[in-house]
């Protein structure tokens, strides 16, 4: 392996992502195999997803939408609607515990609706919201709920002054939260996949959190080490990010994303070359 990329040549802000986001990914011009980001079934570019944002741009233009329900924005109405039959069932929770799922959603569950599924949760004093950027390919949040809970929170101060998601982006998420729904083995595929990294990493003495959530994080003495590391394994054609999260501690850590559309062989490839470097 090549060893010359050291962390003095600049910042870990410094690349420019050039083509789609997939399993192979193209940065500063060069591919890389892409174990980073927050898209779990790549849907990002996924051509049904784009088409659908195309539609919708070419229907409605590009601004947001609006905060009255005008006729010509009935594709909103749709996303709120099936995102409270999809989550909630209907149910109305009072506001006592908030879940932020940002991450569960599309993911856990027998059917990928998130914590509340996945814990068998029925309390009526629980409400949750989460994203529309990790499993579903698109972006903005959503709060799943009946027509008398949404309006209830449309009429709050949490809601004054807030932009929904440009109608593109909604016309994506609709389409986004159908293909999950409709393809059951993505999840399968990607709960797999997260086991097979975790069981290997583990291997390597490297502690991570022992759950089916897709994302590896760990940190090393420090942020010059980290950022060697990331460097070191862009030389092999493998990027992983080095951030700093808030409660990540000052140094940052590394942080690996595996995707439902990266191969046992791609992961065995990510593992051996970090495995040389640690």
């Amino acid at each position: 392996m090549s060893v010359e990329t050291p962390v003095s040549q600049g910042s870990p802000f410094q690349y420019i992502m050039d083509s789609k986001v997939g399993t192979l990914t193209t940065i500063n011009g060069k591919d890389y195999l892409y174990f980073a980001g927050t898209g779990y079934f790549q849907l990002q570019s996924h051509p049904a997803m784009i088409q659908a944002a195309i539609d919708a741009t070419l229907k409605f233009g590009i601004e947001c939408y609006l905060t009255n329900h005008y006729r010509h924005h009935k594709s909103l109405i749709k996303t709120q609607t099936k995102n409270s039959r999809f989550f909630r069932n209907g149910r109305c929770s009072l506001p006592a515990v908030w879940v932020d799922d940002a991450h569960g959603v599309g993911i856990l569950g027998e059917n990928g609706r998130g914590v509340y599924e996945y814990f068998h949760l029925n309390s009526e004093r629980l409400f949750m919201g989460a994203t529309l950027s990790k499993a579903f390919g698109a972006y903005g949040g959503f709060v799943p709920g009946n027509s008398q809970f949404i309006n209830i929170l449309k009429s709050g101060n949490v809601m004054t002054g807030t932009n929904s998601p440009p109608n593109a982006m909604v016309s994506a998420a609709l389409k986004g939260l159908e293909i999950v729904k409709n393809n059951p083995e993505l999840r399968l595929k990607l709960q797999n996949n997260t086991i097979y990294l975790k069981n290997k990493i583990k291997k390597l003495g490297v502690t991570t959190e022992d759950n089916t959530l897709p994302i590896v994080t760990f940190s090393l003495e420090n942020s010059d080490r980290m950022q060697n590391i990331q460097h070191l394994l862009m030389n092999e054609g493998i990027y992983i990010q080095f951030v700093k999260y808030v409660g990540s501690g000052a140094d940052g850590v590394l942080r690996m994303v595996v995707t439902s559309g990266h191969s046992e062989e791609e992961i065995d490839f990510l593992v051996s070359a970090l495995g040389w470097l640690l």
